[in-house]
């Protein structure tokens, strides 16, 4: 909503789009595991919501672009780290399956950026 430009308007809508498809995978993996998910995101993450939240829209598009290369970089690192050490060949599956996503979304976040300046 508080995005101005068109570019990331369309990169947050298929984030939105993405991300629920790869956290319905998720939950049901976690299901199939016996694994609870927190119901709601951590306090960091609900902290860089309200931030975004509060800001004008001139500095929104900026700030959301660096939150999210930001964030798919320490995913990326988080996912490469878990593919090496995960036991389970279904969360490996996920894992290894998601990587490239993730790099796509940090790619495009980058190129967007650059036109941001």
């Amino acid at each position: 909503e508080k995005a101005t430009r068109k570019a990331v308007k369309d990169f947050a809508s298929q984030m939105v789009k993405d991300h629920d498809a790869v956290n319905s995978k998720v939950k049901s993996l976690a299901s199939k595991l016996n694994i609870t998910l927190p119901g709601a995101p951590g306090e960091d993450h609900q902290k860089k919501i309200a931030d975004l939240a509060a800001k004008k829209a001139v500095d929104f598009d900026k700030d959301f672009i660096e939150m999210m290369i930001s964030d798919h970089k320490k995913t990326i690192d988080l996912f490469k780290d878990a593919s090496d050490k995960a036991l389970d060949p279904d969360v490996k599956d996920f894992i290894i399956a998601t990587i490239p996503a993730l790099e796509a979304h940090l790619s495009k976040a980058e190129a967007i950026k650059e036109t941001i300046r």
